[in-house]
């Protein structure tokens, strides 16, 4: 009887153990981890557009978008389409500054749309980087041509704890190809200047591999997904188009294990590489 009590009470334990796992508090299941062994001296790099936190059941969900970022164990993130105070479809919240915190990360923010709102803070969207090294911000460009929104490209810097030092551009494109065009030329002339260094740019950059978006960047960087199969992004429920990218120039070596993660947090699915450098 005793050995019977005691088989019921473990599976017990297993069992509610497994549910803490499968969900994050909220009901929602929580992603497996993404933690394929990492070379030392490598960063793990996570590009991904949150689509201000509204998963594709059309859901807000802050938690269930934090157990992706953690479970992916990257080293820099770069968030698209983070709000800032923008309205209540994210809860009027400073998405980039409250992730940071729950990740233990420092971070950039730098917003493409800024609507004035006084007396309260202005309403912002933009992009955030965000790294537990020390990063600063460097230089955010307007480009030329937006559309419906004006678009941009934020330069930051990352200083490691060994002393290296990376740039980073990220940025988020438009909806319309000439747009798009005048976009990736300029994205190239703004990060020209830190070439020197190990540089990385990433976005939602809302063209296909074989656009002529994509060929002015590949005129100057590597794609780190150029020969990774099925690397689609978008929609996060059923991906059929890639649309989002991590770039490096020539001093970036980009490991082979660049990976699409299968979550549907947002609109978009995050990609993942790991870099050296």
């Amino acid at each position: 009887m005793k050995k019977l009590i005691v088989t019921l009470l473990l599976f017990m334990c297993a069992s509610s153990l497994q549910a803490c796992q499968k969900s994050n508090g909220s009901g929602d299941p929580v992603p497996q981890p993404e933690k394929p062994d990492k070379k030392a001296g490598d960063l793990r790099i996570m590009q991904y557009n949150i689509h201000y936190g509204v998963g594709i059941d059309g859901v807000y969900n802050i938690y269930r978008l934090i157990s992706v970022l953690k479970n992916a164990d990257a080293d820099i993130i770069i968030l698209n389409e983070a709000d800032k105070y923008y309205s209540n479809r994210s809860n009027n919240m400073y998405m980039g500054e409250y992730i940071a915190r729950q990740l233990g990360m420092n971070f950039v923010h730098r917003s493409s749309i800024i609507v004035p709102a006084p007396p309260a803070p202005d309403r912002e969207v933009g992009n955030v980087v965000l790294t537990k090294s020390k990063v600063e911000h460097v230089e955010t460009k307007f480009f030329s041509i937006g559309d419906k929104w004006p678009r941009v490209i934020t330069k930051s810097r990352i200083e490691l704890d060994d002393g290296r030092i990376l740039y980073i551009g990220m940025t988020h494109f438009g909806l319309t190809e000439p747009g798009r065009l005048v976009q990736a030329r300029e994205a190239v002339d703004f990060m020209a200047d830190v070439d020197d260094y190990p540089v990385l740019i990433a976005g939602d950059l809302n063209d296909y591999p074989d656009s002529p978006t994509i060929a002015i960047l590949k005129s100057a960087y590597t794609d780190a997904f150029a020969t990774v199969p099925n690397a689609n992004t978008f929609p996060a429920n059923n991906p059929a188009n890639r649309i989002d990218y991590i770039w490096g120039n020539d001093r970036i070596t980009f490991r082979d294990n660049g990976r699409v993660i299968e979550t549907e947090a947002s609109d978009h699915r995050p990609i993942i590489v790991d870099v050296s450098f």
